[in-house]
């Protein structure tokens, strides 16, 4: 198991209070760094999970509005690979695979997540 670090957040929404403030947060970020908080074309792109042209797909439907212009600031380059990516490379030298566990304090999560570290090679962080 890893402790998430500097750059995480961890936001619970399990009432209406709180899930006002989460998403008061991501726009606070968003509006801030111009960056959007986990947009998956985004990370498929830069980790190599998706070529270009599946972006250019998407971004061809989107291209009218915010979403889209961000998918084609990325695919100009304008956004360069962050740290997570660079941990990946890492562990793929290692030939290591990272795994988020949500609800991995339950019964079932955490046999899975004890099954998933004792019997493969992989790492789970739990959130």
């Amino acid at each position: 198991m890893e402790l998430l670090g500097q750059g995480f957040t961890w936001l619970d929404t399990g009432t209406h209070e709180s899930l006002v403030d989460a998403t008061n947060f991501v726009k606070t970020i968003e509006q801030h760094q111009h960056r959007k908080i986990a947009c998956l074309e985004e990370i498929g792109y830069l980790n190599g999970w998706i070529s270009k042209d599946e972006v250019l797909k998407v971004y061809e439907v989107l291209k009218k509005n915010q979403y889209g212009q961000y998918l084609k600031d990325v695919l100009d380059g304008k956004y360069q690979p962050n740290i997570c990516t660079k941990k990946k490379k890492m562990r793929e030298k290692k030939k290591m695979m990272t795994i988020i566990v949500t609800g991995g304090a339950g019964f079932i999560g955490s046999n899975f997540v004890f099954h998933m570290l004792t019997s493969t090679r992989i790492t789970a962080l739990c959130a």
